[in-house]
């Protein structure tokens, strides 16, 4: 996690589409992760068919060719912003200077950020960005509820430690979050204070 940097927008501020759009066409080479792929059809449609979209609405022809195409684009340090969703986060070689993810299980965010500077072939570390999508309030977030929830622990505890305690190379920090997802059926444990 060395070749990288994580900044973590709180959960509590929520990043509007167009406000991501933008942030993303002011980068050379982009990554942008969300949860769901009807989020990931509205970031690619803000930016425009400049951009490529990866999801499982497309068939797994169709994805070899938008990764093939994705892949030399960063190899020949061409512009190439990609919007997907987390179909790229396992058995993926990209290697992206910049990466933004959507609030996630922990889990998802630690494979988002080996998306990031993956090769180690960056002068300086790798950007990560960890955001809140502005979404309506009835709208969906996540693709299923033990999703939600993960990432919901995930939330709970920057708003608990703050950014300067995310750190993903912190086995202790893992733990504390594995240790909060799988207690919270286990109403007696709580109360219990976790420190690490």
């Amino acid at each position: 996690m060395k070749r990288v940097h994580i900044s973590w927008d709180s959960p509590d501020k929520g990043t509007s589409w167009e406000e991501l759009a933008d942030r993303l066409n002011n980068q050379l080479q982009a990554l942008c992760i969300v949860n769901i792929k009807r989020h990931a059809r509205v970031v690619w449609e803000k930016i425009g068919e400049e951009a490529f979209h990866l999801s499982t609405n497309l068939c797994p022809a169709h994805r070899s060719v938008v990764l093939d195409t994705v892949c030399n684009r960063l190899l020949n340090k061409q512009p190439v912003q990609l919007i997907a969703t987390q179909c790229i986060e396992a058995g993926v070689d990209v290697d992206f200077p910049v990466v933004y993810r959507a609030y996630a299980p922990l889990e998802a965010i630690i494979q988002a950020a080996g998306r990031c500077n993956r090769e180690g072939r960056q002068n300086k570390p790798g950007k990560v960005h960890v955001f809140q999508p502005l979404i309506e309030s009835n709208e969906n977030e996540f693709p299923d509820p033990g999703y939600r929830q993960a990432a919901q622990v995930t939330k709970m505890l920057f708003r608990r430690h703050g950014a300067d305690k995310m750190h993903l190379d912190n086995p202790d920090f893992i733990t504390a979050y594995y240790h909060e997802l799988y207690d919270i059926s286990r109403p007696e444990a709580m109360n219990r204070t976790k420190v690490y």
